[in-house]
């Protein structure tokens, strides 16, 4: 390949979803803090930054306010401060609220928020700082030099249905990286490849997934109080069935409503798609988004297995962060917060093999 088809740099993040953009930004601040001249460079498969983010997003900002210490919370995109929740459970037709309230999930000082916006300013704090972010781009196959991984190719464009190039046709351009961030998401394709050839999940247990369909709701205003949260068990799971549905006031005017299931259902039958249309027609969810307008839709898997089934969260050259990895916290139902504060801590054991080669360098 030519030299042409040629980019190095020395940290190469895969995905710009919260955890990518956390350690990118924290990168960024330690090798300005250090007079370093070191780069690092994202490369998201959306169209733009935020375009393949969607959670129904209850976070903590401590993280946040960690990561960017000099700005004010207050400008943190859609955010708004929970006010009172509730947990429902649900028959078909009736709805009964729980006595208590676990502690776990409690979101007192926590906020809803659309994921998706705040992972969109946060790219653009990112870009501010230097990072190179290249959307639309995704990592398509691993490099390997002498049983370790130097870089990525991208996917080829410009191909028609059957593969032949067109007018347009671009070919795969090699990424070569010191270190390399799989921040892609659950199952992300290259991370399962890491882990698989590294055998990185050897002594932990199988990760284990759910499947959250979200809606973005435009309702009238006073259908759901904003900073209000209801998460459900019941209707339309039968006993055997783990998941549970959530609705979060955005705003005045707008309710995100989702529902959660897991995917060891023994149903074949069953569709967490349709699961969702089922609970809408709820009395006590179809009451909220009566006279509403769908605005967006979307789903994404959701890794639950926890603690005991991280795998090994670094390799020669790499680490894995993030949803890829599987910081979600089950009882608490809460991944953003964690990624972030994974990302960061990564992005510190990044800098210092990097800062040790740059000085034997100059003696």
């Amino acid at each position: 390949m030519s030299n042409d088809n040629l980019i190095e740099t020395d940290v190469l993040v895969i995905g710009a979803g919260p955890a990518g953009l956390a350690f990118a930004i924290h990168y960024a601040d330690l090798i300005s803090k250090n007079n370093l001249p070191l780069k690092v460079m994202i490369l998201e498969k959306g169209a733009a930054v935020g375009n393949h983010t969607l959670s129904g997003a209850v976070m903590s900002l401590k993280n946040i306010s960690e990561l960017l210490p000099n700005v004010d919370l207050k400008t943190i995109p859609s955010a708004t401060e929970v006010k009172h929740e509730d947990i429902l459970f649900l028959t078909k037709k009736n709805a009964f609220t729980l006595p208590f309230h676990p502690k776990a999930m409690s979101n007192k000082g926590n906020h809803i928020l659309s994921l998706g916006a705040v992972v969109r300013w946060l790219g653009g704090i990112a870009e501010q700082k230097g990072v190179e972010i290249f959307a639309g781009v995704a990592g398509d196959e691993l490099i390997y030099e002498n049983g370790k991984i130097v870089g990525v190719f991208t996917g080829a464009s410009g191909l028609d249905h059957t593969g032949a190039h067109m007018s347009n046709y671009q070919p795969p351009t090699e990424v070569r990286a010191k270190i390399i961030i799989f921040a892609e998401g659950a199952r992300g394709h290259l991370t399962k490849r890491v882990i698989e050839k590294f055998d990185l999940g050897k002594d932990e247990n199988p990760q284990v997934y759910s499947l959250g369909v979200k809606e973005l709701w435009e309702v009238p205003e006073g259908a759901f109080p904003q900073g209000n949260i209801i998460h459900t068990l019941g209707f339309p799971l039968g006993a055997d069935q783990f998941g549970g549905g959530f609705v979060y006031g955005l705003s005045k005017n707008q309710v995100v409503i989702g529902f959660c299931s897991g995917l060891d259902y023994s149903d074949p039958g069953f569709d967490p798609h349709r699961a969702l249309q089922s609970y809408k027609t709820h009395p006590r969810i179809a009451g909220i988004i009566k006279n509403g307008k769908l605005i967006k839709y979307g789903a994404k898997n959701i890794p639950e297995g926890g603690l005991f089934s991280l795998p090994q969260l670094y390799h020669d050259n790499l680490m894995i962060i993030g949803d890829s990895a599987g910081f979600v916290a089950m009882p608490s139902l809460k991944g953003i917060h964690t990624s972030i504060k994974a990302a960061m801590t990564a992005a510190q054991a990044a800098v210092r093999p990097l800062k040790n080669r740059i000085r034997q360098k100059n003696l």
